[in-house]
């Protein structure tokens, strides 16, 4: 995964997007449409993830736009570039399926037979 430096103005903080070129970024390669990477604020020194939402190439550049993703604790940003996670941060598909049951325990979700129930009572 590819770590991309980036300063993220006020503007690109609320758009969720930035738009850089090849050129000036420190790749030793181009990057793929849906290739996942964390940005690096330089402004606020905080990491990111992020995608390539879009690559357009010209004759003197290419040119990518990325959606800038959610805010990464500096070791799951490292874990992310490395590879790497610390054993205290591993989550099994069984702990992932069981706090999803949870959560829609808590959730009360309407069926649409359920809900065309309720407005044939109404």
């Amino acid at each position: 995964m590819e770590l991309i430096a980036i300063e993220m103005a006020e503007l690109t903080r609320r758009s969720r997007s930035i738009l850089l070129n090849h050129s000036d970024l420190a790749l030793d390669r181009g990057l793929d449409p849906d290739e996942r990477v964390v940005l690096w604020d330089s402004i606020s020194g905080d990491y990111h993830s992020g995608q390539v939402l879009d690559v357009d190439f010209t004759l003197n550049d290419t040119t990518y736009r990325f959606d800038i993703g959610i805010r990464l604790p500096d070791e799951l940003a490292l874990a992310r570039l490395t590879g790497v996670t610390s054993a205290g941060h591993q989550i099994t598909t069984q702990q992932v399926i069981e706090l999803l049951d949870s959560l829609r325990a808590d959730t009360p979700v309407a069926s649409s037979s359920g809900a065309l129930r309720g407005l044939a009572q109404n």
